[in-house]
């Protein structure tokens, strides 16, 4: 369940996020995911609600280093392209106030090395 609503997300998201839809039925349930790794972890229900909300910040942003690569006029629609490993000032908040946990989700735990 997310901890993060339409109006959270739109205060915090200056540049203008895409439509109330795409918020709700996209980001919302993708940052929810993302955040619902780090549940038992040690962080309270508020600081979980912060980095929620900061890493749907910045899957909406799409980071610093996005950069418009189609633009529509009939029924606006733009696309970017973002490099490769940036993150926006808003992953680097959520990445801070999960005492970095959110930065080890998808690292591996061990490494086994084989050798013949």
């Amino acid at each position: 369940m997310a901890r993060v609503d339409l109006d959270e997300v739109r205060a915090l998201v200056s540049a203008g996020p895409p439509t109330d839809e795409q918020v709700e039925e996209i980001y919302i349930p993708a940052g929810s995911a993302i955040v619902d790794q780090l549940v038992g972890q040690g962080l309270s229900d508020e600081t979980l609600k912060q980095v929620e909300l900061f890493v749907i910040a910045d899957l909406i942003v799409g980071g610093p280093n996005s950069v418009l690569t189609s633009q529509q006029i009939g029924d606006a629609s733009e696309s970017y392209n973002v490099k490769s490993g940036t993150h926006s000032h808003y992953w680097r908040t959520a990445v801070l106030l999960s005492n970095g946990l959110l930065d080890n989700i998808n690292k591996p735990r061990a490494v086994l090395r084989v050798y013949a």
